[in-house]
């Protein structure tokens, strides 16, 4: 049964868009095609975060939001991207046209959209202007901005929105807000108000997943002025009342129907009594029905309910009100949206509502917004129907007639796909997992096409039935499964990633031994490299004892002591879920050089030299006294003091005892 709730809010913003497929719809004709200028904030502000958001920027997720849905769009889309505070910090005057308007590879708006490095103010009034300047002479112009914050550069974008609409009347501004509070929200509302555009009121990712593509789609490809948003009761029978004898002062008493052979209506309707020849209302009430006092006379009642308008002239002459009943020639309808038949109620799906002409032709929208709010009072007319829930949507064509009361069921044949991401199977979810979701498209390099993403660490995708790649990504880490999805199935997946922990020490055995120990301070640096296929390096670090957390596999693990010749190696194999600890022993000694000067002369000029075996260069240095830390074997040490040269033998054994060598001129 219908409801009949009546909410007396004004929308501020349109609540959770979800998204529309944009290349389901026709592109215009070339020299009619919509021109929609994407002004994208590079304030510093930008690189702050959602609340409870705890990884990616608003920058990021904006920017990832609007890549794909760019790439989607028909190819004689007109377009082009402005920013401003992406330059520098502190100037107001940082706005700049980053690609010019113009139909083409979406490349040219993501190429300078990639390089954004938010850092200054937020000019937004003089944004709104150089973006309307850059529009000029588009025949459907539209701008779409994408901001976190009202304009701080003391400039009012209320005053430039109607500067704006009054020059070119035709243009729309949309406005996607990231993260704003109410008192913000309240200083850019005025902005869709007077160009009649819409308020997108974005809170977190998930409500930017959903509500971006639709503001693209009404940039881009609804041209008509939006209608306000308007409460959308159900109509109630209440039972017929039997007219009371007129006694009293004269007056009017007022009731309402849906069509003239309805049953009254029992929900509340804006009352306007006018007198004829006035120009203010005698009367105004909201209330179901209305009695109101007048003096004889002609008089104008205006009944409005949920979108449905209606009007009737009547005579008060009196003893008593004049009973009169106005017939609002609409329906009222509820929108419900489901995946299957006998499936549950999607509540947050996006429903869309346009009125049709007597063609066919689409009028202007009058309505979107969540399916949980899609009870209306409508004019009897025809109408289309879209309701969609992420990437899954259905479409309806109804016509209502006078008095109708109707639900209307939208089958979006959507499933659900729930992920999450383990280290081995039965573990527990892992947080810092990236998801995408792809599908098969020959026309995309290596013929799939990413369509969803997310990041948290149970996303919940809805898809049309069908068959999709799951890839879940933990920094170099990928791991691709196939999953299939039909309609009004929940499907859950735990995709491992087979990761494990290797624990890395390192021991010279050295420090005990030397009584200077000023060589065994030396860092010693671990280094992992994979050996499945090219062998290549995964990670370094001087850390004591480090920590890496790795996919299955093999791999070799290095330690060296500083940049000495002190070297260890060892390779593994890493079983998924595996906690490994190697423990890698350096035979190392620590050697002093010394250089005893004659009891005369100066500061004597020193450089030594050392070589292994093999003759190749193992150190060289001024220092007067170096300690080196050397790896077992037989070196040369060379002296140049003073223009002589000294040379003597070297021998390290893998004991860790330390060596002196002490070199004198003869």
């Amino acid at each position: 049964m219908l409801t009949n709730r009546l909410n007396a809010q004004i929308l501020l913003g349109l609540l959770a868009l979800m998204p529309l497929a944009l290349g389901l719809v026709p592109a215009a004709r070339a020299g009619d095609a919509p021109a929609a200028m994407i002004v994208f904030d590079g304030s510093g502000s930008m690189w702050g975060r959602f609340e409870g958001e705890k990884k990616a920027s608003k920058l990021d997720l904006a920017r990832d939001a609007l890549r794909p849905l760019l790439q989607k769009l028909p190819a004689g889309a007109k377009t082009g991207l402005l920013s401003f505070g992406h330059r520098r910090g502190g100037d107001c005057s940082d706005i700049e046209v980053l690609a010019p308007v113009a139909a083409g590879d979406a490349a040219r708006i993501i190429a300078p959209l990639d390089k954004l490095n938010p850092r200054g103010k937020g000019p937004i009034a003089g944004a709104l202007r150089e973006a309307a300047n850059a529009l000029a002479g588009q025949s459907q112009p539209s701008i779409l901005l994408i901001h976190d914050n009202a304009d701080n550069c003391r400039q009012d974008p209320c005053e430039a929105a109607a500067e704006i609409a009054a020059s070119t009347p035709n243009l729309k501004i949309h406005l996607v807000s990231l993260g704003l509070d109410r008192d913000e929200l309240g200083r850019v509302a005025c902005i869709v108000k007077s160009t009649g555009g819409t308020l997108f009121d974005v809170k977190d990712q998930a409500a930017l997943a959903t509500m971006l593509p639709e503001a693209i789609r009404q940039a881009l490809l609804d041209t008509g002025a939006p209608q306000p948003a308007a409460p959308s009761p159900q109509a109630q029978a209440a039972k017929p009342s039997e007219p009371a004898t007129p006694s009293g002062p004269p007056g009017l008493s007022l009731r309402a129907r849906l069509a003239a052979n309805s049953a009254t209506l029992a929900i509340p309707i804006e009352w306007r009594i006018t007198k004829a020849g006035a120009t203010t209302p005698s009367a105004t009430s909201t209330a179901s029905t209305l009695t109101a006092p007048l003096d004889p006379g002609s008089y104008t009642v205006e009944a409005k309910v949920g979108f449905a308008t209606a009007s009737k002239t009547v005579e008060v002459a009196g003893p008593g009100p004049t009973p009169l009943e106005v017939s609002m020639e609409a329906a009222a309808l509820r929108v419900i949206v489901k995946d299957i038949p006998d499936g549950q109620a999607a509540p947050n799906a996006l429903v869309t509502l346009t009125p049709l002409t007597a063609t066919g032709e689409p009028r202007p929208t009058l309505w979107i917004g969540r399916a949980q709010d899609a009870d209306f009072v409508l004019p009897a007319g025809t109408y289309k129907l879209r309701a969609s829930e992420s990437l899954a949507a259905s479409e309806a064509k109804i016509v209502l007639g006078p008095g109708t009361i109707l639900d209307q069921n939208l089958l979006t044949g959507a499933g659900r796909l729930e992920l999450t991401a383990v280290a081995k199977p039965d573990g527990e979810p892992l947080d810092g997992v990236t998801f995408l979701i792809s599908k098969d498209d020959p026309d995309a390099p290596g013929g799939r096409r990413e369509i969803a993403r997310a990041a948290s660490i149970r996303p919940t995708f809805v898809l049309p039935a069908g068959t999709y790649y799951v890839t879940a990504r933990s920094g170099d880490i990928d791991v691709r499964q196939r999953v299939g999805i039909g309609a009004g199935d929940v499907v859950k997946r735990a995709v491992s990633l087979g990761l494990a922990r290797l624990t890395v020490t390192a021991d010279a055995g050295i420090a005990k031994k030397d009584a200077s120990p000023a060589a065994s301070k030396l860092p010693i640096a671990a280094r992992i490299l994979s050996l499945d296929g090219e062998p290549r390096e995964i990670a370094t670090t001087t850390a004591p004892t480090p920590e890496f957390t790795l996919a299955a596999g093999r791999y070799r693990i290095e330690a060296a002591i500083g940049a000495h010749n002190v070297k260890a190696t060892q390779d593994v194999d890493i079983e998924p879920g595996a906690n490994r600890r190697v423990a890698l022993k350096l035979d190392a000694s620590p050697v002093a050089l010394k250089f005893t000067p004659p009891a005369a002369g100066g500061a004597p000029d020193l450089t030594w030299e050392l070589r292994d075996a093999g003759g190749r260069l193992v150190v060289r240095t001024l220092q007067a006294s170096p300690k080196l830390v050397l790896a077992p074997g037989r070196y040369q040490v060379r002296l140049d003091v003073n223009g002589q040269r000294l040379e003597k033998p070297l021998d390290i054994a893998a004991d860790g005892q330390p060596r002196t060598l002490d070199f004198a001129l003869p």
